[in-house]
């Protein structure tokens, strides 16, 4: 893979402080490939209110995309979350 194909991502540990909307921003205006969503804040958005559909309105506002789930699967009761954004997202 040449440097000019290769994906960059900005992963969700790098900017902890910033909301959804503003970490997807940021991320699109550094130039990175896509952004990293942690299953345990895509949990904590869905209690807050959000849905599946605002979460993606906010990437392709953006033209952001997720290239990068942070968990640690095998060691997880998240399984069902986690097969849920993969397939969402």
């Amino acid at each position: 893979m040449d440097s000019s194909s290769r994906q960059t991502v900005l992963a969700h540990f790098s900017l902890r402080g910033a909301n959804w909307p503003d970490r997807v921003a940021a991320t699109a205006r550094s130039g990175f490939t896509g952004v990293g969503l942690y299953i345990g804040e895509y949990q904590r958005l869905r209690q807050a209110g959000w849905t599946d559909a605002r979460l993606q309105q906010v990437l392709d506002a953006h033209a952001m995309p997720v290239i990068e789930l942070e968990a640690l699967k095998f060691f997880s009761p998240l399984d069902p979350v986690w097969e849920h954004v993969i397939a969402t997202f």
